[in-house]
């Protein structure tokens, strides 16, 4: 609401006409006091089979990135509000693009394609897609409302090779997993 105030628009930012024919995405950053953000930048979820058929220079992701402006709105969080620091445009440079990002979304194909690993602690299941802590710009996370390993359930999609379980539940599926998302 501020930003939209800010611009004089009645709208929201990522809505105007001038931003969408752009490719601009909107992203409000929220630090915390120390300065880190709050929460990762997600994109949309990818479909498993669709993305292990792509080849990196036609990639869905690397066209977003491409092609995509980013406006950042960063927040920082005060002892009682937020406080704007300020906006920003940024594009993803192309070195990284096809650098250190490339090598990631080659690591998360190669990953599906040999078939995820998933391992069952009795509360929850992890599994051996990409990570923050690889620091390769990108990694994965779950996209979906609530986590599931079940067919064709709306919150899971089909994977191209069967998972390698470590402590299966009953009822979960080898052939599908939680929706997942580039960060």
């Amino acid at each position: 609401m501020l930003i939209n105030r800010m611009l004089g628009i009645n709208t929201t930012v990522d809505k105007t006409e001038e931003f969408s024919k752009a490719g601009i995405y909107v992203k409000t950053i929220s630090l915390n006091r120390k300065g880190n953000m709050e929460e990762d930048m997600s994109f949309p979820a990818f479909e498993f089979k669709s993305l292990v058929k792509e080849s990196w220079v036609e990639s869905s992701l690397r066209d977003l990135l491409e092609s995509t402006k980013f406006f950042f709105i960063i927040f920082k969080e005060d002892d009682c509000s937020s406080i704007f620091l300020g906006a920003k445009f940024w594009s993803m440079p192309l070195k990284d693009i096809d650098g250190i990002v490339k090598e990631a979304w080659e690591e998360v194909v190669g990953t599906i394609n040999n078939g995820v690993e998933l391992s069952h602690n009795g509360k929850s299941v992890s599994n051996n897609l990409l990570k923050a802590a690889a620091n390769k710009i990108i990694h994965v996370r779950p996209h979906a409302e609530k986590s599931s390993y079940k067919e064709g359930d709306k919150n899971a999609d089909e994977l191209p090779v069967p998972a390698k379980w470590t402590n299966k539940p009953e009822g979960f599926s080898d052939k599908w997993m939680t929706k997942q998302s580039f960060c």
